[in-house]
């Protein structure tokens, strides 16, 4: 069964000098007083933080709300190839280990080709 609940959701401003930022999400709460507390002075040059209302569902248990999808860098980008690629090496390795298992290579044959 899906079950949702109002929650109150503390935003603020990435660029806190001057505001030219985007806005992300710092917390979610079941009450707006908790909310208002938790967004007191958070904000672009000390003000209180953006808090507004939006609806959190429970799917499998855990509990879902409204978050910011934060982009990746050009390191990011850089850094994920690298995982992609280690992880590609990582199943073609798996993958030609057990075709020539299949084919009749002893582990021994195997290891040495390691």
């Amino acid at each position: 069964m899906r079950q949702e609940k109002q929650v109150w959701v503390v935003a603020v401003n990435t660029d806190l000098t001057e505001g030219r930022g985007m806005q992300k999400i710092i917390h979610v709460c079941d009450m707006r007083a908790t909310a208002l507390r938790l967004g007191k002075k958070k904000d672009v040059q000390g003000s209180d933080a953006r808090v507004s209302q939006a609806n959190a569902i429970c799917e499998g248990g855990v509990w879902l709300a409204p978050a910011t999808i934060v982009r990746p860098s050009s390191e990011d980008t850089y850094n994920q190839e690298i995982i992609d690629r280690d992880l590609a090496k990582k199943i073609r390795r798996t993958e030609a280990i057990e075709r020539a298992e299949k084919a009749g290579l002893s582990a021994d044959d195997i290891e040495a080709l390691r």
